[in-house]
C-alpha cells in the first residue's frame, strides 16, 4: 500500500469510535490485537502474504482501538454534601480570571467535617473567589505543578447544561478525567503543604507563564488588547470579555484565541522560514551543513518552549506533537508524502490520548491540516502559484505569496466549516476574508513579539516591556478588525448544529468538488452530497415547526428560568432569559441560552416575557433581544420597585435592548390575554394591576397559563407564599395539569393549598446543579409528593419538553426522564 500509515490511522480511529459506542471489555480488544499482531509478525518472518499481512495489521489496530477507546471510568469515592477539606496534587499553576483564580488538582483524599481523610480520585477544578478580604486574590499562595494542596470546598460532579440538539457540555471534560468542580470562598481556605518537590520543566514553565501574565497585566493599553496578547502568547483566555469572544467568533477568528495545531504550525513555519533565510546568508555554515535540517532542529526547542509556556495542557501538547512530526520529517528528509506524516502524528496523539479523537481541538486541527495537504497544492497550481517553486522577479514572488496565503485561508476555512457548524452552531463566511490579514498578523508578528517578551523577561521588565507594548499595540488592531468584520450584517450564519451524518455529507461534497475534474464519479458525488445536504439543512430548520400542537421547553440554563413556548402556528415566545454574566469572563446567554434556542430552530421571537426583574430571570434577555429581535417585550405592571442594585441594572439593560431593536414594550396584568393563535392562548393570572404594591419582587411575578384545548400549563415564575395565598384567595380558576414550580422549588413555594387549587399531575423545577441555596428545598418536594405530583428537575434531567395536541401531554428529557417521572427529595 502506498500510504500504510494512513490506513492504520483510519483503522485505529474506527476502533476508538466503536469502543465509545459499544463499550466492549478492554481485555477482549487487547487479546484480539495481540493475536492479529502475532499472525502478521509470523507472516513477516516468513516473508509471505503481503496483502494479508497488511490486513492483519489493520485488524490489529482496529482491535487496539477497541481496547483503548472505552470511556474513562468514574473515579472511586464520593465527596460529602457539605464543605470539606480536599487534598491533591496540582496539575497546573493558578489560572487568573477577571474576578477569580482557577486551579486543577489530581485528587487524593477528602476530609468531611469531624471525620478522617478518605480516598477520592479524579481531577477537580477549584475556583477561588476574590471575596471582600484584604488583598483579595493576591493572598493566595503560589502553586506550581506537583505541589500538594489542601482547600476547603464543596465538590460537585461536573455537569454542564443539557439542551435538545446540543452535545452534553460536560462530556469533553469527563473524557479528560475532570469529574469534580468546587468553589473556594477565599484565599484563606487554600493551604500549600510544605514538602520538597523535584524541579521540572512544568514548574519552570508555570513560573514563566505567571511572570509573563504579570508583565502583560502591568502594561499600558486597553484591557482587551492585553487579554488577547495573553491568550496568543500563554494560552490564558480567562481575561477575554464576552464581547471580544463574540466579535472573534462572528468574524471567523475565534480559532486564533486558542492554541491549535494550525496555530502552532504557522508559528513554526514562520520561525523555520526566518531561520532558513538567516542561515543561508551565513556562507561558511551554509556550505558545510544542510540549512533546512538545521532550521528544523532549531525550531524543535522553540516549539517545546511555546508548548510549556502555554501551560502544556493536553490540546496544546497534542498540537505540538503534530507539528513536531512534520519537523522531524524535515530533519529526516521525509517530505515526499505529507499525508503519511499527518497519519503518523495522529497515531502518536491517539495512542497517548485516545479520547482526543472526540474533542473539537483535535478534529479541527487535523481537518485543517488534511485540507491543506489534499487541496492547497492543487489549488495553488491551478492559480499559477505552485508551492515550492517561487517565480523569478520580486512582484511575481509577491503575487504568488499572496495567492498562496489566500488559498491557505480558503482551504482551512472550508475544511473546518462542517465541524465548526457541528460543535458551535455557527459558520462565519467573513472568516475567509478576515484570516487573510489576521492569521499572518497574529502568528508571524504578535506571537513572536509575545514570545520575545517572555524570553527577554529574565533581563527585566525594562527590556521586555517595550516588546510587549508593541504586541499590545498590534493586538488593538486585531481586536478592531474582529469588531469591524464581526459587526457587519450577516457576518456569521447561525445554524442548527448538524449531526455527524450532515458533517459526513458536507465533507463528501468538498471531496467531490476537489476531484470533480477527474471524471463523472467526482461530479456525481458532489451533486448527490450537495442535494442531500441542502435537504437535510432545510429539514433541520423547519422540522421543529412542523409538529403542530403546543410545545413548552423548559431550558437548562443553570440557576434561573428560561422557557420557550411554541404555538401551533410556529410562533415562539420566550418566558424569561436565565441568569446574566458571572463576572466579565462568562456570559451564559452567549454560551448556553442562544445556542439552545438556535438548536430548537428559533430564528425570530414573537415576544419575550420578563416575569420580574431579578437577574436570574432577565440576565440573558438583553442578548436575546438583540440577536432574535422580538416584536414585543411583556412584563408586569409598573410598581414602586424595591431599590436593589442588581434588579435595577437588569431592568435598565432589558429596557435599553428592547428600545434598541424597536420591540413594543407592554405591561401585562391579571386577566390579559396577549396572545391567542392556532387554538392556543396565553393568559395572565397574576399580578393585578392594582393592589400588589405591598408584595415583594418575587410575589409580583407574572404568572402565566398556556392552554390548548383541554390541556393547560401554569408557569409560576418566582411566586411564593404571600403571592400564592393572594392568587388562590381571588377564587379564580387556576387548574392546570402541568406546573412550572415557583421560585426554583424554594421552601416557601408550592404550598399545599396552592397545589390543591392548581391540581397538577406533573411539575418541572428549573434549578442549577449544586446551587448554593440548597434548592429545590426538601419541604417543597415533600408537598409535591404528598399531592401526588410527579416532578422533573433541569439539574438532573436537563431540558424538559412538553408537547400536546390538546388531548394529552408527551414528555421528553434531554438526559432521559426517570421511569416514573419522579425524583427523591
Amino acid at each position: 500500500m502506498r500510504r500504510p500509515l494512513l490506513g492504520l490511522a483510519v483503522a485505529y480511529s474506527l476502533g476508538l469510535v466503536l469502543a465509545d459506542a459499544l463499550a466492549p471489555p478492554p481485555v477482549l480488544g487487547f487479546a484480539l490485537a495481540g493475536g492479529m499482531a502475532l499472525a502478521a509478525g509470523g507472516l513477516a518472518l516468513a516473508r509471505r502474504g503481503g496483502p494479508l499481512r497488511f490486513l492483519l495489521w489493520l485488524l490489529a489496530l482496529l482491535a487496539l482501538g477497541l481496547a483503548r477507546g472505552v470511556f474513562p471510568a468514574a473515579p472511586a469515592g464520593e465527596p460529602p454534601e457539605e464543605r470539606a477539606v480536599v487534598r491533591g496534587r496540582a496539575l497546573s499553576g493558578w489560572a487568573r480570571g477577571p474576578d477569580s483564580l482557577e486551579l486543577r488538582l489530581a485528587l487524593e483524599a477528602v476530609q468531611p467535617p469531624l471525620g478522617d481523610f478518605r480516598p477520592l480520585g479524579g481531577v477537580a477544578r477549584l475556583r477561588v473567589l476574590g471575596g471582600e478580604e484584604p488583598g483579595g486574590l493576591a493572598g493566595c499562595p503560589e502553586v506550581l505543578p506537583g505541589d500538594r494542596v489542601r482547600a476547603l470546598s464543596r465538590l460537585r460532579p461536573v455537569r454542564g447544561p443539557a439542551n435538545f440538539g446540543l452535545p452534553d457540555a460536560s462530556l469533553a471534560q469527563r473524557r479528560q478525567g475532570l469529574y469534580w468542580s468546587g468553589k473556594v470562598a477565599s484565599c484563606r481556605d487554600v493551604l500549600l503543604e510544605l514538602e520538597p518537590v523535584a524541579p521540572s520543566l512544568a514548574r519552570l514553565a508555570a513560573r514563566s507563564r505567571s511572570a509573563v501574565g504579570a508583565l502583560l497585566a502591568g502594561r499600558e493599553g486597553p484591557p482587551e488588547a492585553r487579554a488577547v496578547l495573553a491568550a496568543l502568547t500563554t494560552g490564558d483566555t480567562a481575561g477575554l470579555s464576552p464581547e471580544v469572544r463574540q466579535a472573534f467568533a462572528r468574524s471567523g477568528l475565534a480559532h486564533l484565541l486558542s492554541i491549535s495545531g494550525l496555530h502552532l504550525g504557522l508559528v513554526a513555519l514562520g520561525l523555520y522560514l526566518a531561520l532558513r533565510w538567516l542561515l543561508v546568508r551565513l556562507p561558511r555554515l551554509a556550505l558545510r551543513l544542510d540549512v533546512r535540517r538545521l532550521a528544523a532542529c532549531l525550531c524543535l526547542p522553540a516549539l517545546g518552549f511555546y508548548v510549556l509556556l502555554t501551560g502544556a495542557q493536553a490540546p496544546v501538547v497534542r498540537a505540538g506533537v503534530m507539528v513536531a512530526a512534520f519537523l522531524v520529517a524535515e530533519i529526516l528528509r521525509r517530505r515526499a508524502d505529507a499525508a503519511q506524516t499527518l497519519a503518523a502524528a495522529a497515531l502518536v496523539i491517539l495512542g497517548l490520548w485516545p479520547q482526543a479523537l472526540f474533542g473539537a481541538s483535535f478534529q479541527l486541527s487535523f481537518a485543517a491540516a488534511a485540507g491543506l495537504v489534499l487541496a492547497a497544492p492543487r489549488l495553488c497550481a491551478f492559480l499559477g502559484a505552485p508551492l515550492g517553486a517561487p517565480p523569478a522577479g520580486a512582484w511575481a514572488r509577491l503575487r504568488a505569496r499572496l495567492l498562496q496565503l489566500g488559498v491557505v485561508s480558503l482551504v482551512a476555512g472550508l475544511a473546518t466549516a462542517p465541524l465548526v457548524a457541528h460543535h458551535f452552531g455557527q459558520v462565519s463566511w467573513m472568516g475567509l476574508l478576515a484570516n487573510l490579514a489576521a492569521v499572518p498578523l497574529s502568528t508571524w508578528l504578535i506571537v513572536p513579539l509575545g514570545l520575545g517578551a517572555a524570553v527577554l523577561l529574565p533581563l527585566g521588565a525594562v527590556v521586555a516591556g517595550p516588546v510587549a507594548d508593541l504586541g499590545v499595540w498590534l493586538c488593538q488592531g486585531l481586536v478592531a478588525l474582529a469588531r469591524l468584520l464581526g459587526g457587519l450584517p450577516g457576518a456569521a450564519l447561525e445554524l442548527n448544529p448538524p449531526g455527524w451524518l450532515g458533517v459526513a455529507l458536507a465533507y463528501a461534497l468538498l471531496l467531490g468538488l476537489l476531484v470533480a475534474g477527474r471524471g463523472r464519479l467526482g461530479r456525481g458525488l458532489a451533486a448527490a452530497a450537495g442535494a442531500l445536504l441542502v435537504v437535510g439543512l432545510a429539514w433541520s430548520a423547519w422540522a421543529p415547526r412542523l409538529g403542530g400542537g403546543l410545545e413548552l421547553v423548559v431550558l437548562d440554563v443553570g440557576q434561573g428560568d428560561a422557557i420557550l413556548v411554541r404555538l401551533p402556528d410556529g410562533a415562539d415566545v420566550l418566558v424569561d432569559g436565565g441568569p446574566g454574566r458571572f463576572g466579565p469572563g462568562y456570559d451564559p446567554a452567549a454560551r448556553v441560552l442562544l445556542p439552545a434556542l438556535g438548536a430548537l430552530g428559533v430564528r425570530r421571537l414573537e415576544a419575550v416575557v420578563a416575569t420580574h426583574r431579578h437577574p436570574d430571570h432577565t440576565g440573558g434577555l438583553p442578548a436575546v433581544l438583540r440577536e432574535l429581535r422580538p416584536r414585543a417585550l411583556w412584563w408586569p405592571p409598573r410598581q414602586p420597585w424595591a431599590e436593589d442594585e442588581a434588579g435595577s441594572q437588569a431592568h435598565a439593560e432589558v429596557l435599553a435592548a428592547a428600545r434598541e431593536v424597536g420591540a413594543e414594550v407592554r405591561e401585562l396584568g391579571q386577566g390579559d390575554r396577549p396572545l391567542e393563535r392556532g387554538g392556543a392562548s396565553l393568559e395572565v393570572l397574576w399580578p393585578p394591576r392594582q393592589g400588589a404594591d405591598a408584595l415583594d419582587e418575587n410575589e409580583r411575578s407574572l404568572v402565566l397559563r398556556v392552554a390548548l384545548g383541554e390541556r393547560r400549563a401554569l408557569l409560576a415564575a418566582d411566586l411564593e407564599g404571600e403571592g400564592e395565598r393572594a392568587l388562590t384567595a381571588g377564587g379564580g380558576d387556576l387548574r392546570a395539569e402541568l406546573l412550572k414550580v415557583g421560585h426554583h422549588g424554594s421552601q416557601g413555594a408550592s404550598a399545599s393549598a396552592f397545589l390543591q387549587a392548581v391540581g397538577p399531575r406533573r411539575a418541572v423545577i428549573s434549578v442549577g446543579a449544586g446551587n448554593p441555596y440548597g434548592l429545590p428545598h426538601p419541604s417543597a418536594l415533600a408537598r409535591l409528593r404528598d399531592s401526588g405530583v410527579h416532578w422533573l428537575r433541569t439539574d438532573r434531567d436537563g431540558a424538559v419538553r412538553f408537547r400536546t395536541d390538546g388531548a394529552g401531554w408527551r414528555v421528553e428529557c434531554a438526559r432521559g426522564c426517570p421511569p416514573d417521572g419522579q425524583g427523591g427529595p
